[in-house]
């Protein structure tokens, strides 16, 4: 069963788009996440293991997959705003067909 984090930018009662506000470090450590909006964080950890799939989804921080993570962009326009690392033994994949990348860092 795949886990969903669904940030998909619908109003809240107060006007405003969903965003997840994490103080710190956000670290993924669940087998399949699915980001839609905005994780608003110092930096999103990928841990060995857990697949993150980011569809039409902002990143504020520093993104992180280790040996064994896998961040998959399947759809939209995602952004980064800092710098995206993927070690040695992890995955980045990019649907070409229907995704748009935004890099604000390096990779």
């Amino acid at each position: 069963m795949n886990e969903v984090l669904q940030l998909d930018g619908r109003p809240t009662d107060r006007g405003s788009s969903t965003r997840l506000i994490v103080p710190g470090t956000y670290t993924v450590r669940a087998a399949n996440q699915t980001v839609v909006g905005t994780i608003q964080s110092a930096a999103v950890v990928i841990t060995s293991n857990a697949n993150v799939n980011a569809a039409s989804a902002a990143f504020t921080g520093l993104v992180s997959s280790e040996n064994g993570g896998r961040l998959q962009l399947t759809g939209g326009t995602v952004s980064f705003a800092t710098n995206v690392t993927v070690n040695a033994g992890a995955r980045f994949d990019i649907d070409l067909v229907s995704t748009t990348v935004a890099l604000n860092g390096a990779l």
